[in-house]
């Protein structure tokens, strides 16, 4: 399994996850990667040389290793936290430049062709207020962009997540449970 953590911090309910779900990986001894994309200081702006509508063809070595890294994983857990009605700018800029075309998609005779079959991806979203129909629109987004690329996607938001009480360890267990035993 890999896993795509973007937010910034190491506390509080994303992190409660990301803990739990390495601690229920490691206990049933799976394999697993975890990208930190601010611990690893990702850069998330597409430079001119990689605009690939363009004719760029730059890969950093970074995006390269990104690349890999799902290209050998078949289970991928994107687990990030709803701000200002959109994904974190870091997560935008990993789907900007890691799903580039001739990995995650190629074209021919203007058909898009998906490149990344028989992967599952688990979108993960926390969001701080109650749920409303804006939020799903978020994740279909994400959803149907994966899908482009030949991925499965299984949508998961949380919400109220404003304080990290016993009851929401227990919301949040319950889903890091439904992502393992899939």
């Amino acid at each position: 399994m890999l896993i795509v953590y973007a937010h910034p911090s190491h506390q509080g309910h994303n992190a409660y996850m990301l803990d739990a779900l390495e601690d229920k990986l490691c206990l049933d001894n799976k394999f697993y990667t975890v990208i930190d994309l601010y611990r690893e200081d990702f850069d998330p702006r597409l430079t001119k040389e990689e605009l690939y509508t363009q004719g760029g063809e730059a890969i950093s070595p970074q995006v390269k290793n990104y690349q890999e890294q799902i290209a050998k994983h078949d289970e991928i857990v994107f687990l990030f936290p709803c701000w200002w009605g959109g994904i974190p700018a870091i997560l935008k800029g990993f789907f900007d430049r890691v799903l580039t075309p001739g990995f995650s998609y190629k074209f021919e005779d203007k058909k898009l062709i998906p490149l990344l079959t028989n992967k599952n991806a688990y979108i993960v979203m926390t969001a701080g207020s109650p749920h409303n129909e804006f939020y799903s629109t978020v994740m279909k987004v994400i959803s149907e962009n994966l899908k482009l690329c030949g991925m499965k996607t299984q949508n998961i938001s949380i919400y109220n997540c404003r304080k990290l009480n016993d009851d929401k360890k227990e919301e949040l267990d319950k889903t890091i449970k439904e992502i393992i035993e899939k």
